[in-house]
């Protein structure tokens, strides 16, 4: 998301810079579409998870660079990305450099948005979290949901609603150009809340042996679920592809080619991967929570969170419409990276 947003930003004729944390072999300063890219040295061991040591870690080296660098350069305005912990590098640079900051919460900056992880901490730090929202010039919130988390924690702030954004054109050109397999798709971080493992159980339910199972994304759930596939002895039919860049040849084949999408998520904010599989002409099959319901207004598309046997009838339903239409996004022009980026643009002026 910040990705595109911030190339859009850049072709609406504003000066971008982007700073990130240093992972792997990734170049500490790169250029993208006009974007300069700065990434700042600290402990980063995944891809897909960053630990709580790992974000102070981040947060010193961004205070660090903010003194060697911004203060030579003139800013308007920062627009930081999760409320912990970058809205407190933005709070020091606002204290420091005079520069208002917009804060974009995504989920696990929010206190009940994840019951499971970061529950302690989102206690402990409760009154840094007040005043870094007080602070801010603007709090947006990708979805209705997790703006009713944010105001049950500070009713005194006008949470601004934006929702994520795709490029509807890029993901509908999908639709045209790939034709649809007898294969389903999962698109996600590979932890236990996705629920790729109530998908796998019920995909080991289907009579049908000749459907395929892909998976794309990595994380510390992996391990465990590769491990069930083979206990359910349909390791011949799932995939683990792992992370699989996003608009690449393999990428866009997969989602293409996919007829059917699934997630089985706990809760999400507003997830992309559903609008990306909706563009390109994916049937979808949603766990049923609020982040699910914002985009798809139909009920057959939606399964109790958790009840693998009801997620195989709807399985096996959706595979028996195979060739049928596609499940439609509600208002999905409401998503194009172009209306999108003009709501944030307004808010950042």
């Amino acid at each position: 998301m910040s990705r595109d947003m911030a190339i859009s930003l850049q072709r609406r004729g504003h000066r971008v810079l982007v700073i990130t944390m240093q992972y792997g072999s990734l170049p500490e300063k790169e250029e993208i579409e006009g974007v300069v890219i700065y990434r700042v040295k600290c402990l980063r061991k995944s891809e897909s998870v960053c630990h709580p040591w790992e974000q102070i870690s981040y947060i010193f080296s961004l205070i660090g660079f903010y003194l060697n660098h911004l203060s030579k350069e003139q800013f308007d305005v920062c627009h930081a990305h999760f409320i912990v912990p970058t809205g407190m590098a933005a709070l020091y640079l606002k204290k420091k450099l005079n520069i208002p900051y917009v804060i974009t919460a995504h989920g696990s900056d929010v206190e009940g948005y994840n019951q499971k992880r970061f529950r302690l901490l989102h206690v402990i730090l409760r009154p840094v979290w007040r005043i870094l929202v007080r602070e801010a010039r603007a709090v947006v919130a990708p979805s209705f949901f997790l703006k009713s988390l944010m105001q049950k924690r500070d009713r005194n702030i006008a949470y601004t609603v934006i929702p994520n954004g795709i490029d509807l054109a890029y993901y509908r050109k999908l639709a045209r150009i790939y034709s649809k397999t007898k294969s389903m798709v999962v698109l996600c971080r590979l932890q236990k809340p996705k629920g790729v493992q109530d998908i796998i159980r019920a995909f080991a339910q289907v009579k049908s042996q000749n459907w395929k199972l892909n998976i794309l994304g990595d994380g510390p759930y992996r391990n465990e679920l590769e491990c069930l596939t083979r206990k359910l002895g349909i390791e011949d039919r799932v995939i683990f592809y792992g992370w699989v860049k996003n608009k690449s040849e393999k990428y866009e084949q997969l989602l293409g080619e996919s007829y059917l999408y699934l997630s089985g998520s706990w809760f999400e904010n507003c997830p992309v991967s559903v609008l990306e599989a909706a563009g390109a002409g994916c049937r979808v099959l949603l766990s049923d929570i609020p982040a699910h319901r914002q985009l798809i207004k139909r009920q057959d598309v939606f399964f109790p969170c958790g009840n693998i046997n009801v997620l195989a009838e709807r399985m096996e339903t959706a595979m028996e419409m195979y060739d049928g239409e596609a499940i439609e996004i509600y208002e999905a022009e409401r998503y194009d990276w172009g209306k999108v980026c003009a709501r944030y643009e307004e808010v950042l002026n």
